[in-house]
C-alpha cells in the first residue's frame, strides 16, 4: 500500500491510545511515588521532634537518602507496633502506625523501576508510528533525550488531538470583553470555536454536528439556554460569571458540569477543554467488545494477543493473524435489509468459531471484517483452515452463490505471522496489506506472503527408531523447542518421506528392523539432493567400529544412548537454522 488508508489508520491511532493509556499508569504511579515522598519526609521530621518519640534517635529528614526510606519508615512502624503491644493505647501512636502503613507499599517500587517499562512502550509507538506513517510523532520521540512518561503521554496526547475529528465548540457571551476572555483561554488544538453574543442566534444555526462543548456565560435568559441545551444532550456544559456573588439560583440551567468565575479561566479551562477531547476518545476508542456479535473488538484482540504470546512463548511455534472480509454481506443487506444483515452476521459469528479450533481466537473489527488468531500455526496451515471454512459456509448458513463465483463473493482474507518479535499493529498492517492483495487473485483468496511463510515454518526433523518409548520423549522435546517431527519405525519409507516433506535433519537409530540405520544413511547419501542433509545417529551401539562406520557412511554426528535430551538438542541445533 503506497498510503495509509483511513480504515488501517483509525486501527493504529485505537492501539495508540492503548498505548497512551499504560503510560498514564506510569506516568501516575511517579506522581504518587513522588507525593509519598515528601510526606515521608515530613512524617519522619514529625516523629524525630516529638518530645515522647525521641528515643528512637532519627536523623533530620533532610539527610535521609530516598532510598533509605521504605526501611525507616518500616523500622518506625514495628518500633510503633512495639509501644502499643506493651499496653500504650495512644491514639496518636495509632494514627502514626495508620500512616506509616499506608506510605509503605507506596515506596519500595522508585519511578527508576518504571523506566524499562516506559522505554519498551516508547520503543512500541515510534515503531508503529514509522510503520503508519506518523511522522510529527516520530520527530517528538526522537527529540527526547531519555524515555519520560509525562512527556511522551504529552506528545500521544497530541497526536491523538490532531487525528480526532475537529470537534466543535460555543462560546455565547453578552458582553465583549468576557467573550473574548473565554476565546482567548480556550485556543486548544482539536476544537473549533464558534463565538455568539446571545442564544438567539445560536437557536437559528443549523451545526452539522453536536457540538462538544458550550461555554456560555450564566445572564442569558434561562428558558432558552434550557431550550439549546435539550438539543445537545450529550454536551458538556461550562457556566461561567463574572463574580460568583452575582449568581442567583434562577439562572442556572438543568443541565450543567461547571460554573467558573472569570479569573480563574486561564488556570482551569484549557486542562478541563483537554480531558473533555481525551474523554471523548476514550469513550469511543477503547471498547473492547463488539456490541453485535458479543466477539472480541479490534482492541479486544490487541489483549488476546498479548495473553496468547505469553501462553505459548516457551513452544516458540508461529502464530498467523488473519483479517477476514465478507464482500457477500452487502448482497445480503441490499436483499434483506439491515436487521436480518446483522442476524445474518451473528450466524456466521458462531460459525467461524465452530469451524476454527478451540484455542483460536476470533473477534469482528468492522462490519464486514473478523479478525483471527491461530496459534501454532504457520501461514500455510491457516490458509487451508480458512479455505475449509470457505468451503462449508454456503451449506451451513443456506447461501446460494454460483460455483465459481464462490471464492470471491463469500469470504476473502489476509494473513501474516504474529510474535513477541512482530508487534500486533505490524501483523495488522502486513496482514492488511494481504487482504488488498487478495482481491487481485484468481487462484486463492486467501492471500499471504510467500518469503514470511517460508521463514515462519518451524525446522522439520525425521526420526527413525521403533522404541516407542524414546520417539513420544523426543517429539515432546522437539516441540518444546519449536520444531516439527516426523517418526517413522521402517527405513524403507525413507526416500518417498524425504520427497513429500521438505527436511531439516534426519535423527536414526541403528537397530531397527528391516532397514538398518547404516543402510538407511547409505540410501540417503546415494541421493545426490541429500548432500547437504544433515545426519546424526542415535544409538546404543558404541564400538569403534560402528562410530567409524556411521562417519564413513556420510554421518554429521554420533550420539550414544542412553542420552542427555538437553545435550542431544544442544548438538542438533547447530545443524537447524533457527
Amino acid at each position: 500500500m503506497s498510503a495509509i488508508d483511513n480504515t488501517l489508520y483509525k486501527a493504529y491511532l485505537d492501539c495508540l491510545f492503548l498505548d497512551r493509556e499504560a503510560l498514564q499508569h506510569l506516568s501516575q504511579h511517579t506522581q504518587n511515588y513522588e507525593s509519598a515522598v515528601l510526606a515521608a519526609q515530613s512524617l519522619v521530621e514529625h516523629i524525630r521532634s516529638h518530645p515522647r518519640l525521641s528515643a528512637l534517635k532519627l536523623p533530620e529528614s533532610k539527610s535521609i537518602k530516598t532510598q533509605d526510606l521504605p526501611i525507616l519508615l518500616d523500622y518506625l512502624h514495628r518500633s510503633l507496633w512495639r509501644l502499643i503491644q506493651k499496653g500504650n493505647q495512644d491514639s496518636f501512636l495509632q494514627t502514626l502506625q495508620q500512616e506509616l502503613a499506608y506510605l509503605i507499599p507506596r515506596l519500595w517500587n522508585p519511578p527508576r523501576a518504571q523506566q524499562t517499562q516506559v522505554k519498551e512502550i516508547m520503543d512500541r509507538i515510534a515503531s508503529n508510528a514509522q510503520i503508519y506513517q506518523n511522522h510529527e510523532l516520530i520527530q517528538k520521540i526522537e527529540s527526547l533525550d531519555s524515555p519520560s512518561a509525562t512527556q511522551l503521554l504529552q506528545y500521544v496526547d497530541e497526536s491523538l488531538t490532531r487525528a480526532w475529528p475537529q470537534q466543535l465548540g460555543l462560546i455565547i457571551a453578552k458582553v465583549d470583553h468576557l467573550r473574548h476572555t473565554i476565546q482567548t483561554h480556550s485556543v486548544v488544538e482539536g476544537i473549533e470555536w464558534k463565538s455568539f453574543e446571545n442564544l438567539g442566534d445560536v437557536l437559528q444555526q443549523q451545526f452539522y454536528r453536536e457540538p462538544n462543548m458550550i461555554i456560555v456565560s450564566l445572564d442569558q435568559p434561562r428558558v432558552s439556554l434550557d431550550r439549546l441545551l435539550e438539543n445537545y444532550p450529550n454536551t458538556e456544559v461550562i457556566g461561567v460569571v463574572e463574580k460568583m456573588d452575582q449568581l442567583k439560583s434562577h439562572m442556572l440551567p438543568a443541565k450543567i458540569q461547571h460554573i467558573f468565575e472569570e479569573q480563574w479561566l486561564s488556570r482551569f479551562l484549557p486542562a478541563l477543554i483537554r480531558r473533555n477531547l481525551r474523554k471523548r476518545w476514550q469513550d469511543t476508542r477503547s471498547l473492547t467488545k463488539d456490541f453485535l456479535t458479543g466477539m472480541p473488538s479490534l482492541m479486544g484482540m490487541r489483549e488476546q494477543n498479548i495473553h496468547l504470546q505469553d501462553l505459548f512463548s516457551r513452544v516458540k511455534a508461529p502464530m498467523t493473524l488473519a483479517i477476514l472480509e465478507l464482500p457477500i454481506l452487502k448482497q445480503i443487506e441490499s436483499n434483506e435489509g439491515p436487521y436480518l444483515a446483522g442476524e445474518w452476521l451473528k450466524s456466521f459469528a458462531r460459525f467461524l468459531k465452530d469451524c476454527l479450533r478451540n484455542t483460536d481466537r476470533v473477534g469482528r473489527w468492522s462490519p464486514d471484517k473478523f479478525i483471527c488468531i491461530l496459534p501454532q500455526t504457520h501461514l500455510e496451515g491457516a490458509q487451508i483452515a480458512f479455505q475449509r471454512c470457505l468451503e462449508k459456509l454456503p451449506r451451513d448458513l443456506n447461501i446460494p452463490v454460483n460455483e465459481e463465483d464462490k471464492a470471491s463473493a463469500l469470504m476473502r482474507g489476509g494473513m501474516a505471522i504474529i510474535n513477541k518479535d512482530i508487534a500486533f499493529e505490524q501483523a495488522l498492517f502486513n496482514a492488511y496489506f494481504q487482504l488488498q492483495r487478495s482481491k487481485t487473485l484468481t487462484e486463492s483468496p486467501f492471500a499471504y506472503d510467500q518469503k514470511e511463510s517460508q521463514e515462519s515454518v518451524k525446522p522439520h526433523i525425521l526420526l527413525l527408531d521403533d522404541d516407542p518409548i524414546i520417539q513420544e520423549m523426543l517429539r515432546f522435546v522437539f516441540s518444546r523447542e519449536g520444531y516439527r517431527v516426523t517418526q517413522l519405525t521402517n527405513g524403507r519409507e525413507i526416500l518417498p518421506t524425504l520427497e513429500k516433506n521438505p527436511t531439516s535433519l534426519v535423527l536414526l537409530d541403528i537397530m531397527m528392523p528391516g532397514m538398518d540405520g547404516f543402510e538407511v544413511l547409505e540410501t540417503i547419501r546415494s541421493q545426490r539432493q541429500y548432500d547437504s542433509l544433515p545426519v546424526v545417529i542415535l544409538s546404543s551401539m558404541k564400538g569403534e567400529s560402528d562410530l567409524e562406520k556411521g562417519f564413513s557412511l556420510g554421518a554429521d554426528d554420533y550420539i550414544y544412548k542412553p542420552f542427555s535430551p538437553s545435550e542431544l538438542v544442544i548438538r542438533i541445533r547447530r545443524f537447524l537454522k533457527s
